[in-house]
């Protein structure tokens, strides 16, 4: 277990400096060629053996090193959430995620997009049970400044954003499953949306967990109400050479959406199919899913 798991975090560290790594051993095959190149100006025939040594330990290294680092996936599928601990790629996620949203204009793409189908936050009740750090939910409460919007996580992040005038920014930490009790106790009965962006759907996308989990969102929706999340598409290799990546120069996202997670175990719910009506907007990047509720 332990071996497996330091496996994992030397994989992690070889795709964080896959560049660097890559860049020496481009260096070390340069120079073997020339080493190679030179038996033909100096006939020193010990030249071509010591070249050929040279070249198989940096193949074989090269082979090892890439290995591992496709090791890594593979194990940071075992160790459910271990790719979010320190020294892992996702560790800084959040972050990393912020950063490229920025770039893109995620936002305010988003919140256009959504415009489309009449969904609207001013002057709206908006729930975010896993908000960590709350910076888009600050960004939408200086956007909609007559909302009001509550924020937590099951987890407080030490620099989150503070309560303003129409953000609840709520510091102990609260499991999303427990919904209606922390609203209640901040007297809110019903909200009109809840924004889940990688979150708690994504944490409980496997059969009973996601069942239970939209039960407990739908119990504090009103009749119009809807669930928000992320809807883009990513797969395996995509996500991989990301990884490979700094934060500033990614073209995609390094996970699974929250709709890719659930998208198959909603098929099988008959509570949601009872109770809510899939739209998808948007697409790409800034592609989302709005579970309405019926």
């Amino acid at each position: 277990m332990n071996l497996l798991k330091k496996t994992y975090y030397i994989g992690a560290l070889i795709s964080k400096n896959f560049v660097r790594i890559s860049a020496v051993f481009f260096s070390l095959l340069i120079t073997e060629s020339l080493l190679i190149l030179s038996v033909f100006i100096t006939h020193d025939s010990r030249i071509p053996y010591i070249s050929y040594c040279l070249l198989k330990v940096t193949m074989c290294l090269f082979f090892v090193f890439f290995l591992i680092s496709c090791l890594r996936a593979a194990l940071a599928n075992k160790f459910s959430g271990i790719s979010y601990t320190k020294g892992g790629t996702l560790f800084s996620w959040y972050n990393d995620t912020y950063v490229y949203n920025q770039k893109i204009n995620w936002l305010q793409i988003v919140l256009y997009n959504i415009s489309e189908i009449n969904i609207d936050f001013s002057k709206k009740m908006l729930a975010s049970p896993s908000g960590n750090k709350g910076w888009y939910e600050h960004e939408i409460s200086k956007k909609f400044p007559e909302s009001h919007i509550v924020v937590t996580d099951i987890k407080i992040p030490e620099d989150h954003i503070e309560s303003s005038v129409n953000l609840q920014y709520l510091p102990q930490e609260n499991d999303a499953l427990n919904i209606r009790e922390y609203l209640e106790e901040i007297n809110i009965s019903t909200v009109d949306y809840i924004w889940d962006i990688k979150g708690a759907l994504w944490h409980n996308y496997k059969g009973k967990k996601l069942d239970i989990m939209l039960k407990a969102f739908s119990s504090v929706l009103k009749s119009s109400g809807g669930i928000i999340i992320d809807a883009y598409e990513v797969n395996n290799f995509k996500i991989y050479f990301n990884t490979l990546k700094k934060p500033k120069n990614r073209k995609s996202y390094l996970e699974d959406s929250t709709f890719q997670k659930i998208e198959r175990p909603l098929k099988k719910n008959t509570f949601y199919k009872d109770n809510f009506t899939l739209i998808i907007v948007g697409d790409g990047d800034t592609r989302m899913a709005v579970l309405k509720k019926k």
